[in-house]
C-alpha cells in the first residue's frame, strides 16, 4: 500500500493516512458506430416537355379535265366526267373517263372546280347550280349558283375544303332548270390551247 505524499485528514482532530488510489485500468474498446442518418427526400420530378411535332403527311394531288361538252338535262343532277389527267395523280386515282376521283389517304383536301358554262337557247337568264359530292351524296352547304344569259359564256369556279377518308370518291355535280345550259369544251385553236368543259384540282393540305 502506498501513502499519499500529503496527509489527508478524515477527522479534523485526528490525522489519518489514507490509502492512495490504484493505477488506472486499460482503455476500453471503442463503442460501435452510430446508425447512419436518414436519406434525404428525392427532389420533385420536372414537368414533361412539350410533344414534338409529328412528321409531314403523305402528299397527294391531282388535276383532271374534260375535252367533251356536257349538256345539262332539265332538273337532273349531272356528275361531270373527266377525260384527261393533267398530271400523274399521287395519292388518288381516276379511271378515265370517269366522274369519280378516289382518295387513297385519309386527310383534309382542297378541291377546286372550274366549269366553262354556256346558255345556248334560253332567251332569259337561267340558273346553274354546282356542288361537290362524296360517294354520290351531296356535301352539305357546298352548292353555288350563277345565272347565265343567252349565248353568254361564263366561268364558274368554286373551292371546297373537305375531310375525306381513304377509299371515298369525290365528284363535282351540275344542275340546271333549263335544258339549254351546258359545260362547254372548245378545241384548241393556236395559239390558244383547248378549253376544257371542267378542270378540277385536288390537293391534300393536312
Amino acid at each position: 500500500m502506498s501513502l499519499l505524499s500529503t496527509a489527508v485528514y478524515a477527522n479534523p482532530t485526528t490525522p489519518i493516512w489514507a490509502a492512495a488510489g490504484g493505477s488506472g485500468g486499460p482503455t476500453g474498446p471503442t463503442g460501435p458506430s452510430g446508425a447512419a442518418g436518414a436519406t434525404g427526400a428525392a427532389g420533385a420530378t420536372g414537368s414533361t416537355g412539350p410533344t414534338g411535332a409529328s412528321g409531314a403527311f403523305t402528299p397527294a394531288y391531282g388535276s383532271f379535265s374534260s375535252t367533251v361538252t356536257a349538256g345539262f338535262i332539265s332538273l337532273s343532277p349531272l356528275a361531270l366526267t373527266y377525260t384527261d389527267a393533267d398530271v400523274t395523280p399521287v395519292g388518288m386515282t381516276c379511271s378515265l373517263p370517269s366522274s369519280d376521283i378516289t382518295i387513297t389517304n385519309t386527310g383534309v383536301y382542297k378541291v377546286l372546280a372550274s366549269l366553262q358554262c354556256d346558255n345556248t337557247t334560253s332567251p332569259t337568264p337561267e340558273d346553274l347550280d354546282m356542288w361537290v359530292a362524296l360517294d354520290g351524296v351531296a356535301v352539305p352547304n357546298s352548292a353555288t349558283r350563277i345565272a347565265i344569259n343567252q349565248n353568254q359564256e361564263v366561268v364558274m369556279t368554286v373551292e371546297w375544303f373537305l375531310d375525306i377518308a381513304a377509299g371515298r370518291n369525290v365528284s363535282v355535280v351540275g344542275y340546271a332548270v333549263a335544258s339549254g345550259l351546258q359545260a362547254l369544251a372548245v378545241a384548241a385553236s393556236p395559239p390558244v390551247p383547248a378549253i376544257p368543259s371542267i378542270i378540277t384540282t385536288v390537293l391534300r393540305i393536312a
